[in-house]
Parts: structure tokens; C-alpha cells; sequence
């Protein structure tokens, strides 16, 4: 099984490509910033969900786990998070157009 993580430097999505890395998954971890450590079966994507358009990867993929964050602070408490929106409007797209369900 091949699993393509969006949000795999910090949280849950670490957590998750930690997990899957220890079950014995193969990898691939998107994140904007580093933190991500090089492992076997881990390969390190930098970009984010939001902009994501790499249909290729996507096709190589069984799973996609997005574990997106964001950080604590004022612009959550003033203005409308919409990241998540954003990154399932571009992702399922992708997905549905490689066939990952």
C-alpha cells in the first residue's frame, strides 16, 4: 500500500506517516516546511493541498491521508479558516481523476 500524506510534519500527520512507516507503507509526505525525516519507503514532497496538482503522484497512490493544522494565533479568530475547504476542493479532483478512492 502506497500513502500519500498531506500535513506530515507536525500533529497527526506525523503520527500517521510514523505509523504507516512502522506497518511497513510506503510513504510519500507533503509538507510546506521540513521537519520530515528521511527514511526507507519515505519520500519527502515539499508543496502543500491547496496548490497540489501532482497528478502522477496521485496516481502511484492507494491512500491519501490529510492531516492538515494550522497555527493558533490571530487570524483564526478573525478571519474564516479556509484551508481546509480549499485543499478537498483541489485534492478530491485529483484523486477521483486517478482513481483513488
Amino acid at each position: 500500500t502506497h500513502i500519500l500524506v498531506f500535513g506530515a510534519s507536525k500533529g497527526i500527520g506525523r503520527a500517521v506517516t510514523k505509523q504507516a512507516l512502522e506497518s511497513g507503507y510506503r510513504v510519500q509526505a507533503v509538507a510546506r516546511r521540513g521537519g520530515i525525516n528521511q527514511e526507507p519507503d519515505l519520500e519527502h514532497i515539499a508543496g502543500d493541498a491547496v496548490t497540489f496538482s501532482h497528478s502522477g503522484v496521485i496516481g502511484r497512490i492507494d491512500v491519501v491521508v490529510q492531516a492538515l493544522g494550522i497555527s493558533a494565533g490571530p487570524r483564526i479568530i478573525c478571519k474564516p479558516v479556509t484551508l481546509f475547504s480549499e485543499a478537498t476542493r483541489n485534492l478530491l479532483p485529483l484523486m477521483r481523476d486517478a482513481g483513488v478512492r
